[in-house]
């Protein structure tokens, strides 16, 4: 049986937290695309297993590895997962902390019921926002 949908997200996120990437992988399909909008060096599109690593290596090395997400809320409801976290992070010595609200879309099975697809989401996408979460 395929866990629900917020179980696969958080886990992943517990799995973050413990610094285990090839877990984190598990919760998303190997074709994933991952989304960061704006102009930040961390901007633009990740596509495939192989690319979201680089983006978590690269979100880990410009905060100097000191990063935290803190889970408020994970609503998961037929084929949309969005996750209401804050973000907790150093850099050059300055510390910050932000909320963001991250969103996946998720395929349907052939049966009809919503489930991420072989318990992986196939799309992630990032919207910081400071008026979501307090």
């Amino acid at each position: 049986m395929i866990p629900a949908n917020a179980t696969i997200i958080r886990k992943a996120y517990d799995d973050f937290a413990n610094g285990n990437i090839p877990a984190v992988l598990e919760a998303f399909d190997t074709s994933i695309t991952w989304h960061v909008p704006g102009h930040s060096p961390l901007s633009g599109d990740y596509k495939g297993h192989d690319e979201v690593v680089v983006f978590l290596k690269h979100t880990l090395a410009l905060c100097g590895g000191i990063f935290a997400i803190e889970v408020h809320h994970v609503l998961a409801e037929e084929d949309v997962v969005v996750v209401l976290v804050t973000v907790k992070t150093e850099r050059n010595g300055r510390s910050a902390a932000f909320p963001e609200v991250i969103y996946g879309g998720l395929r349907m099975k052939s049966d009809g019921v919503p489930r991420i697809p072989r318990g992986r989401a196939d799309t992630g996408s990032l919207l910081v926002t400071g008026d979501v979460v307090r």
